[in-house]
C-alpha cells in the first residue's frame, strides 16, 4: 500500500515539472460515456465472435475427425464457448452499473462473484 502512495506522490511531482497536455485536456461526460459504450460493444461482439468461431470449429472438426480437438480456438482455450460467454457476462456486469459507482474491485468482479463463475 505504501508503495502505491509512493508511485502516486512521484506522478504528482512529475505533473508539477513537466505537464502532458494530452491528458490535462477536459473530458466530457459525453466523452466517458462514448468511450464505455463503444468498449462495452467491442468487447460484446468480440466474445459473441469467439463463441460462434468456436461452435462453428467443434461442429466440422467432428464431422470429420472424431477425438480431441487441440488445433484452432482450442490451441488457445480449452472452451471457446464458455470463454465468448463470460466475456460477454463480464461486459454487461461492467455496463449494467451507474457511472458513479464504478469501483476498480466491482468492475473485475471481485465484490460479488457471479453465478456463472461457479460451474
Amino acid at each position: 500500500m505504501a508503495l502505491q502512495g509512493i508511485y502516486g506522490y512521484g506522478w504528482i511531482i512529475k505533473d508539477f515539472g513537466f505537464r502532458d497536455p494530452v491528458t490535462s485536456a477536459p473530458t466530457t461526460w459525453f466523452g466517458v460515456i462514448a468511450t464505455s459504450i463503444v468498449i462495452g460493444m467491442t468487447s460484446l461482439m468480440l466474445g459473441i465472435c469467439i463463441m460462434i468461431a468456436g461452435d462453428c470449429q467443434r461442429h466440422f472438426t467432428l464431422k470429420y475427425h472424431k477425438g480431441l480437438i487441440i488445433t484452432g480456438m482450442s490451441r488457445y482455450t480449452r472452451n471457446p464457448n464458455y470463454f465468448g460467454e463470460n466475456t460477454n457476462i463480464c461486459v454487461f456486469r461492467i455496463d449494467d452499473r451507474p457511472l458513479a459507482r464504478r469501483s476498480p474491485a466491482r468492475l473485475l468482479g471481485i465484490s460479488r462473484i457471479h453465478p456463472s463463475f461457479l460451474s
